[in-house]
């Protein structure tokens, strides 16, 4: 049996489009289970789940798990702006992920903090990656600009850009924000030539899909180091209440913030990588649902 997690608090879509990444690889989900809750998590039967994403909000309520949870670890990050990286490194936390190694860690920092503690683990990236490359590119694409107000972009780009959001107030139920996810997903698969924004879970999925992407955040934070990794820049943001003056700077004086930024990238080819990703997943998938099915037949 196959689970799948829930994000009851969650404003922002990234978190079920890092679902949909994993659920694509599952035969099925006959369950969902709470990601901020998980430690309470209760089920007749275990279930598989993916966990693919940082638990960071209520660690303290999400490690261990319950019961009910027989984790794979593939894209598991430990953050560091919050005291939750303090919870993860506990002696039972660890002790939990010792049970359940190998970790599939998102990015090398979180490798080395765990490898540290003597948790075997391994650099899987994110599953947002593993989304299928798009065949083509659209005839007439269009420019998609996300949770980037604030990035003053050249005007060529500008004028027929469409600028959307990830953030989707909590309030709306599961199903909704699971909706909205894959609407957004079809909506750059089929209609982006380029897409700029400051989302990790917009640029990666975009980035598996074979479509440009220009991103801009912090360059020394650990947690969109991934990008990096595999080949695409992080523009440093400009600060968002001079977000007037940038905007100005870049019309006026283009040199002033456009310079050494691509606008006008090529797509990532991931593929290789990407079908790495799958053989290992898959190999994990295989090696926990023979577990469970030995752990069954020792019951009866």
């Amino acid at each position: 049996m196959y689970g799948g997690l829930l994000y009851e608090k969650s404003n922002n879509i990234g978190d079920e489009i890092q679902s949909l990444a994993a659920e694509q690889h599952l035969p099925s989900v006959t369950q969902y289970f709470e990601r901020d809750s998980l430690r309470s998590a209760t089920a007749k039967e275990p279930h598989i789940v993916i966990l693919n994403g940082w638990f960071s909000w209520h660690p303290e309520q999400t490690f261990p798990a319950g019961q009910a949870i027989s984790p794979i670890f593939f894209g598991f990050h430990i953050t560091d702006w919050n005291a939750s990286s303090n919870y993860f490194l506990s002696a039972d936390c660890i002790n939990y992920f010792k049970q359940h190694q190998p970790i599939g860690c998102r990015d090398e920092t979180t490798a080395n903090v765990l490898r540290e503690r003597g948790v075997d683990v391994f650099c899987s990236r994110c599953l947002t990656l593993t989304f299928p490359r798009r065949s083509a590119p659209p005839a007439d694409g269009r420019v998609f600009v996300v949770d980037a107000k604030h990035i003053p972009i050249p005007g060529s780009l500008r004028d027929r850009a469409i600028r959307l959001s990830h953030g989707m107030k909590a309030i709306y139920g599961a199903a909704t924000k699971r909706e909205a996810a894959r609407e957004v997903l079809s909506l750059y698969r089929n209609q982006a030539h380029l897409v700029i924004t400051t989302r990790l879970h917009c640029a990666l999925p975009c980035v598996a899909m074979g479509i440009p992407v220009i991103f801009f955040g912090d360059p020394d934070d650990h947690r969109v180091s991934i990008l990096k990794d595999i080949g695409v820049p992080v523009y440093p943001e400009p600060p968002r209440l001079l977000k007037s003056l940038y905007r100005l700077a870049a019309k006026y004086f283009p040199g002033f913030y456009m310079r050494g930024i691509n606008w006008d990238p090529e797509p990532v080819d991931f593929e290789d990588e990407k079908a790495k990703m799958l053989t290992r997943l898959h190999d994990m998938l295989k090696q926990t649902e023979q577990r469970i099915s030995q752990m069954r037949e020792h019951a009866d």
